[in-house]
């Protein structure tokens, strides 16, 4: 079987609400590769060209990935990694609204 690797992924740290996409790559691989994404939070999805898309949410957080890229050489290789979600900053503001002392 040929030998087929998937190019190393670091873990990283995000925001809830961030936008996460990594482009992964297939080393020695013949022409068409085929990309499965195993292991994945909700709402996560991988492209035909190996771009693994999703949304980051804090409730799904640490988030793990399991990607498997398979050519048609029968060669396989796969990648795992974490992504870790902090909660997002909260601001809160009243505008416009009085506040009174007086309850009727």
């Amino acid at each position: 079987m040929p030998s087929l690797s998937v190019k190393s992924v670091s873990n990283q740290t995000l925001v809830d609400g961030q936008p996460y996409a990594e482009r992964l790559v297939a080393r020695d691989a013949g022409p068409n590769v085929l990309w499965i994404l195993h292991l994945h939070p909700p709402g996560a999805q991988i492209s035909a060209d190996g771009v693994v898309s999703w949304l980051a949410r804090y409730g799904d957080s640490p988030a793990h990935f399991s990607v498997t890229a398979a050519d048609d050489e029968g060669g396989a290789g796969g990648r795992s990694w974490v992504v870790t979600v902090k909660p997002a900053s909260v601001r809160l503001a009243v505008v416009g609204q009085r506040l009174d002392d007086r309850h009727e």
